[in-house]
Parts: C-alpha cells; structure tokens; sequence
C-alpha cells in the first residue's frame, strides 16, 4: 500500500510529490492516509467531496531566492508547502521567475543559489501570475486559521511584497503574518556569533539541532528543499512544545 517512514525528517523529502489528488503517507511510522479512505462518493457530489474529505490547511511554508539587486531585491525563484495541522504536505509549488529587462542577478547571489540568467529565460514565469497564486494560497491557509512559515521571515516577507510591486501587483506580505522559525528558536538554541552575541541560527543549523543534519543529496538554497526543511523544523519544533 505504500512505504514505511521511519524519521520524522523522512516525511518531508520523501512526500513532496503529494498533492490534493494523491494522498501521502503518515510521519508517525505507520502507513496511513491523510484521507479517511472508507467512503462512498456519489459523482455528482465529487466537488463537495473534495471540499469536505481533506483536512483544512494549518501550515503555509514559503522561501524565496533573489537576485541580490541593490535598493530592494527581487525574487527569482518562489516555493511554498502546505501542510494539513498533522504535518502531510497536501500541495507544493516551485517556480522560477523572469526579472524585469535590464535585470541581471548578481555575481555572488548566483553563487549561494545557482541559478543563471539562461535558466530564467528558460523557464522563468511572469512573477504577476505565480505571486497571486502564492497570495491566493496564502489567504485560503488565513482564512483557516492557519499559519504562514519562514524562516527569516523578515527577508522573504520584503522580497515577495518587493518583487509584487515591481510586478504591478497591488499586495504585500508583512513579516509579522508570519512565523518565523528563525525567530523564535535563537534563545533556544543560544548560538553565538563571533563576537559574543546571540546569533540567529541558518536554516540547516536548526534543523541539525532537532532531527540531525540535512540529507546530502538535498540542495540547499533551492527554495523547495529549503521550504522542506523549514516544514521539518517546524513540526519537529511543535512536537517538542517549542512554539
């Protein structure tokens, strides 16, 4: 019927491929839906079905990548996860996106995430259409009390309402609609940076501090694998009470 998980941390990776239309299995060991499998569904109520059968989104987990410009910088990749309030990703979204003319990334940016100007020609989407998805799925997850994720949300929040401005889309995200995993586990982790001081923890390092490193074959600074790990913190940071 399907694999068993092991690890927490397993769920994560192993379960992108979830969407609304296929199920995933649990994170708890057991191999479960997130569906409740034992009903009847009458064609003509296949709509209502879909509304009613799967469990309301709790968690909208986001990251962005940018194009490191000066005086604001602009997304070129955008990723986001939802999660139902157990932890299956019930939906995924990746999408590069175009930059306006004259644009370029810069050199170092390019270098933490690798992606080039030839990939965005390529494949990079008008940002207008994937941001009002992204905000679509941002206001159905408020809408059912549930939480927008980031880690360095203050970052990603500017970058996604930057990037929708410069796109002539009138909507923003304000850092404080959401949870920031950065935020709220720097004095549980207490690093400390080299002059002394408290030092907000990177993404791989707080996860390393609740599930054990980041799996190899991940790429990080992709903004999928980063939201994924971000998801993993999060539900592993909730099951120990931290927030």
């Amino acid at each position: 019927m399907g694999r068993t998980i092991s690890e927490l941390a397993d769920a994560f990776f192993q379960l992108g491929a979830g969407t609304l239309s296929e199920p995933t299995d649990a994170v708890d060991g057991s191999v479960t839906s997130a569906v409740t499998a034992a009903v009847v569904v009458d064609a003509d109520r296949v709509d209502d079905y879909r509304t009613w059968a799967y469990p309301p989104p709790a968690v909208l987990v986001f990251d962005t990548e940018t194009d490191g410009g000066k005086g604001g910088q602009l997304a070129v990749q955008i990723a986001w996860c939802i999660y139902d309030a157990a932890g299956y990703e019930m939906s995924s979204r990746s999408e590069y996106l175009a930059l306006p003319p004259g644009r370029t990334i810069n050199v170092f940016a390019q270098r933490v995430h690798g992606i080039t100007m030839q990939m965005l020609e390529d494949r990079g989407m008008a940002p207008q259409f994937v941001l009002a998805d992204f905000f679509d799925a941002v206001d159905r997850v408020t809408a059912a009390n549930g939480r927008i994720v980031a880690h360095n949300a203050q970052f990603d929040a500017a970058v996604v309402s930057h990037t929708a401005t410069s796109c002539g889309l009138a909507r923003d995200l304000r850092a404080a609609e959401c949870f920031c995993t950065m935020e709220h586990s720097k004095r549980r982790l207490g690093l400390v940076n080299k002059r002394g001081g408290l030092k907000a923890p990177k993404n791989a390092e707080l996860h390393e501090h609740l599930l054990g490193p980041v799996r190899d074959e991940l790429k990080l600074h992709d903004a999928l694998a980063d939201v994924r790990v971000t998801a993993a913190s999060y539900f592993a940071g909730s099951e120990r009470g931290w927030w």
